[in-house]
Formats: structure tokens, sequence, C-alpha cells
């Protein structure tokens, strides 16, 4: 077995469903804002940008959609697709402080 660190940078995006009577989960808006913050992070500094991932609960159901950037231990919560550009900005100026602040 061979052991190793991975400095995976990947953002996901909870899509999972919950059954109505149980009050709403991601789902739908989930799918709906995954090409949307692929599209706003193709647009940002980010060299290259993090694969977007799309994935089960996250357990944030009251507050979803969530994303998580898991490079930067960020969630975002409460997302809509007209605050993609937004988040984008933040996980992209995340990664660029990184880089400067590993250089010096």
């Amino acid at each position: 077995m061979i052991e190793r660190e991975l400095e995976a940078d990947f953002v996901l995006v909870c899509i999972a469903s919950r059954d109505p009577a149980c009050g709403h989960g991601c789902g739908e808006r989930g799918r709906d804002l995954i090409l949307a913050l692929e599209t706003c992070l193709d647009a940002t500094s980010a060299t290259p940008p993090p694969l977007v991932i799309p994935t089960g609960c996250l357990g944030e159901c009251a507050e979803g959609p969530t994303v998580v950037d898991v490079l930067a231990r960020r969630a975002f919560t409460c997302v809509t697709i007209d605050d993609a550009a937004e988040v984008a900005k933040s996980i992209a100026n995340w990664r660029s402080n990184r880089e400067w602040i590993s250089k010096t």
C-alpha cells in the first residue's frame, strides 16, 4: 500500500434531493448551480480552476444548496445562481493569496 498526501483542488456542490415532507434539499438548485459555478470559475484567475463535483448530502439541507471549497476548508450555504460569480471570485482569491504566501 502506498499512502501520500493529496492536494485535491475541487469544489463540491450538493445535489441531494429530499422528500418534500422533510423540507427542501439542494437537488435541482444544486444541479443548476454547477454549470453557473463552472462558468464563473473558468472566468477567474484560478489556474487551473478547481473541478466542480456534484455530491450527495453535505448536512446543510435547510441552508442549501451548499458549496464546499475542499482545499480552503470553507463552505458556502444558501448559494443561488446569482451568487455563483461572487463564490467563484472568493475561491479564486483564496488560491491567489495562498500562492503569494507560499512564494514569500
